[in-house]
């Protein structure tokens, strides 16, 4: 997916990241670049999303709802 989003034009530095089995216990997030994120999420177990741009570099987990806001906003 990476590699294709690449040779379509997509800026190989964009932010990505890979969530593992998200929302159960064992959920596990890698962020990296859209270039690095094949390597990074190689030892993921299935089911796993993809988030690519810049709301990906954001650890939404860690913010308040206000933050959460402020920082989902800014990227408009």
């Amino acid at each position: 997916v990476a590699q294709g989003l690449v040779a379509a034009g997509l800026d190989p530095s964009t932010p990505a990241a890979a969530v593992s089995r998200g929302t159960c216990p064992d959920q596990e997030v890698v962020r990296s670049t859209l270039e690095e994120l094949p390597a990074a999420a190689a030892g993921l177990t299935t089911p796993t999303l993809l988030v690519v741009g810049d709301v990906a570099a954001l650890d939404l987990g860690t913010m308040t709802p206000d933050e959460m806001t402020h920082e989902l906003l800014a990227l408009r």
